[in-house]
């Protein structure tokens, strides 16, 4: 029986990946709540930890508002940094850790798809809470696979695709920057890789140290075409207003191009990865 610990079971990746181990009688899933194990409390994941042994923690759990961690940096902090030293401390020495990141640990200054060993240098108080994250995972002797993403969606909690349906629901002016340019990814794509990663065993043929790899579909957007085609599909007949990178008033700065080279991760899993639309949704929901 594998014993897995899962945080962040109630956003959009982590309630798939729920749905796929709660399928398999050889599973064994724990998802606490925040509350349960409440990982802006060093105290709480201790009590939560105690006395409970795991073979994999895979962490979806982060505070991931960008705009409100400007205003709320001590706690976008412990969670997206400081709960990764408390849990590491707790946990089991022989519990794998599985640990989303973020594509906004680059400052976006590149013109070509960022690779792993890419210097960081993030805008924000979230990217910066992420890549301390990071650094503290670096300090453990344990095998570790921290998996970045970008643009990741779903019909499931805040992201860009709820967001952009909500206000063709309701019949709203949609304004969009036209030249900042990312990476996309399915959480659906995303959580079958995790879940075929530790079903398959392939992440025990880690090393025990971090491993850093990119997950993003193939292909890259500008936030301005993604609207497009998500308006294609809702058949919204208004003129999307195209804003300019550079003009922007942001509250929390983001990357102008963070686009994430995935080869690294296909050729080293030897998986293959969706195009950019080839697991999008197709259809009104």
């Amino acid at each position: 029986m594998t014993k897995i610990l899962l945080l962040g079971s109630n956003g959009q990746l982590g309630s798939l990946l729920t749905q796929l181990f709660l399928q398999l009688s050889n599973f064994n899933i724990s998802n606490p709540s925040s509350s349960e194990c409440d990982l802006s409390n060093e105290n709480s994941i201790i009590n939560y930890l105690y006395n409970k042994k795991f073979d994999i923690l895979i962490n979806c759990a982060a505070f991931t508002n960008v705009d409100l961690a400007e205003e709320k940096v001590k706690l976008s902090n412990k969670i997206n940094s400081l709960s990764l030293k408390f849990l590491c401390d707790n946990l089991n020495q022989d519990c794998s850790i599985l640990h989303i990141s973020t594509d906004y640990v680059f400052d976006g200054n590149n013109n070509v798809p960022y690779i792993e060993t890419d210097f960081c240098r993030p805008l924000s108080q979230y990217g910066k809470s992420k890549h301390e994250g990071e650094k503290i995972l670096n300090l453990y002797n344990r095998r570790i696979l921290v998996v970045r993403t970008a643009g990741l969606y779903s019909y499931k909690g805040h992201n860009f695709l709820t967001k952009i349906v909500s206000k063709i629901k309701n019949n709203e002016n949609i304004s969009v920057i036209k030249n900042q340019y990312t990476s996309t990814t399915s959480a659906l794509d995303l959580s079958n890789f995790i879940y075929q990663i530790i079903v398959s065993k392939k992440i025990y043929s880690l090393e025990e140290k971090l491993n850093i790899f990119h997950y993003v579909n193939d292909g890259n957007i500008s936030w301005f075409e993604f609207a497009e085609e998500i308006c294609k599909i809702y058949e919204y007949k208004k003129k999307i207003e195209a804003l300019d990178y550079s003009k922007y008033k942001f509250i929390a700065k983001r990357p102008k191009y963070s686009v994430l080279n995935n080869s690294k991760l296909k050729n080293y899993f030897n998986v293959s990865i969706n195009t950019r639309w080839s697991n999008a949704p197709r259809s009104k929901n």
